[in-house]
């Protein structure tokens, strides 16, 4: 990957939340009609459990008149007025949410529509919550090969905006297929937008790292109900958005450090000089466990937005940036690496001197 530069970058989480309580009770209430009291008594004590353990306690949520394209649009706006750049001057629009709404067009077309972009190539990136670095390694090609000059890589996840395709899928046949369903428990919403080019003295991305195999597709789903599936090794796949979070965590701590120790000494990397690690967010226990067995403290990750915000998927890592650079983290010269796992099964790190 040949370097290139963040010109400017923005970040917005709205401010409403949504607390464990509200966000069981509708789960609850889909399936009191068939389920025993004890069931559903049973549904609430566990979740409560599982959400102590990992340490949330709301996630983020649309204020009033929040809406997915208007936070994407709100953080594009903004690092191009950063960057002080026409809206025409940026080539193109690249876009990754787990949670786009649209089919058709792509989500980046619209928000080139609503920033002032009159023509230039726009197209989303449907890669689950790797999505914004995959962006930015698709943007760092064009830009390399001279393509393109200003490229926007910009994910915005508003899952409470689809939310009632997510309800539909709420109802489970028997209590033991809740842990299935508890990922849904966890999304949040937020935007983030990187505007990246090949010249500047802005920040320097200097190396993607990326890890995909197949055998563990079907860990995590996230499907239109009643699709047709191919055959998995699970004797029964719940309709809509599903997972076996034990095996994903499993694999998340067992097999991204050595392969990003691999990727290091391949690129003559020494991680004692990395200054912070951004990761995607799952819960303090999976970050700090695979910061573990990198043998990096955890004080080196010192933004943590899973406790308040969820699992903001492809928007994590962005907004985790921001939130950084507001409190002074990013300062120049520091070696930062943003880290990122997904369903697929895939890893990917980005290696950043600010």
């Amino acid at each position: 990957m040949e370097s290139v530069r963040i010109k400017s970058f923005s970040y917005y989480v709205p401010e409403g939340r949504i607390t464990n309580e509200q966000i069981v009770q509708p789960f609850i209430e889909a399936n009191k009609d068939h389920l025993s009291e004890d069931d559903i008594n049973f549904i609430s004590y566990s979740c409560q459990r599982k959400f102590e353990f990992l340490g949330v306690k709301t996630r983020s949520c649309g204020a009033e008149g929040d809406t997915a394209v208007g936070m994407g649009v709100r953080v594009c706006k903004d690092a191009l007025q950063k960057a002080n750049i026409d809206p025409n001057e940026v080539d193109c629009v690249i876009f990754s949410a787990v949670s786009n709404p649209f089919f058709e067009p792509s989500f980046a077309t619209v928000i080139a529509k609503e920033i002032g972009i009159k023509e230039g190539d726009f197209f989303d990136v449907g890669d689950t919550c790797n999505g914004f670095l995959k962006g930015i390694e698709i943007a760092s090609n064009y830009l390399a090969l001279g393509k393109y000059r200003n490229i926007l890589v910009v994910a915005s996840e508003h899952p409470y905006e689809v939310g009632e395709s997510i309800q539909d899928t709420a109802r489970i046949e028997v209590v033991a297929d809740i842990d299935k369903k508890f990922s849904t428990f966890f999304a949040g919403s937020g935007a983030g937008a990187f505007l990246l080019s090949k010249d500047g003295d802005g920040p320097e991305i200097k190396h993607y790292f990326q890890y995909r195999e197949t055998e563990n597709w079907d860990i995590s789903l996230y499907t239109l109900p009643g699709i047709a599936l191919p055959k998995t090794r699970y004797e029964k796949i719940l309709n809509g958005i599903w997972a076996d979070p034990y095996s994903l965590s499993a694999q998340v701590i067992q097999r991204m450090p050595p392969f990003l120790l691999e990727k290091f000494k391949e690129s003559d990397i020494d991680i004692s000089r990395i200054d912070l690690f951004f990761t995607h967010q799952l819960g303090d226990n999976i970050t700090f466990a695979t910061l573990d067995k990198l043998g990096v403290d955890k004080s080196k990750s010192p933004i943590h937005t899973f406790k308040e915000y969820g699992n903001l998927a492809a928007a994590n890592l962005p907004v985790s940036i921001g939130m950084a650079n507001e409190s002074g983290l990013l300062q120049k010269g520091k070696n930062i690496l943003m880290m990122s796992s997904a369903c697929g099964l895939t890893f990917a790190a980005m290696y950043i001197t600010w």
